[in-house]
């Protein structure tokens, strides 16, 4: 299915239909493609095995009931926790991983921003991971690579991604036009 989506202008799940469901969860995700989002925004970051999780904090003790940091366990150990951050209705919501989310997405025209969560945990080489995760599920033209990183945004470009960019910024970046321009973002 080929989708072209340099026009992002629509309705976003941020964080999936995170007022209603589970933060960055499948539930969350699915939720917000039933209410009509036409995509999500997720987080990804990468655990202590290597395996590509969705996860807004650095550490789970907000959204799970367990505690430590995510570049410190291991997906298994990830796993043993409940990520419906005590949401009625919800339990045993399990962590997702990157794999998991684009399977729902594929075959769909719905549109993923995956936010490249390496502003605090560096993450060597996550990039070229996730971009070869999305390439094996075809799914580049509907996806947007977005990061306060903006060095990540670069090696995704030199990559040569199919996908958009994105920079995410706070006022003390003073440097985004040169960032926007070496990276071809939009």
């Amino acid at each position: 299915m080929a989708v072209t989506m340099r026009n992002v202008t629509g309705i976003w799940g941020h964080r999936g239909a995170s007022a209603e469901a589970p933060e960055n969860t499948l539930q969350a995700f699915r939720l917000a493609f039933e209410q009509g989002a036409d995509g999500i925004e997720l987080d990804v970051q990468r655990t202590r095995d290597g395996v590509l999780v969705v996860c807004h904090d650095e550490t789970i003790e907000r959204t799970s009931d367990g505690s430590g940091s995510i570049a410190e366990l291991t997906f298994q150990q990830l796993r043993r926790h409940d990520f419906s951050n005590g949401r009625p209705g919800y339990a045993q919501v399990p962590i997702p991983t990157l794999t998991e989310v684009l399977e729902l997405v594929s075959g769909t025209d719905r549109v993923v921003n995956i936010e490249l969560k390496n502003s605090i945990v560096a993450y060597p080489g996550m990039e070229a991971e996730v971009e070869a995760l999305v390439n094996e599920f075809g799914l580049s033209p509907q996806i947007w690579y977005s990061s306060f990183n903006h060095h990540s945004l670069v090696r995704l470009a030199a990559l040569g991604t199919g996908a958009g960019l994105g920079v995410l910024y706070a006022e003390q970046y003073g440097h985004l036009l040169e960032i926007a321009s070496l990276a071809d973002v939009e």
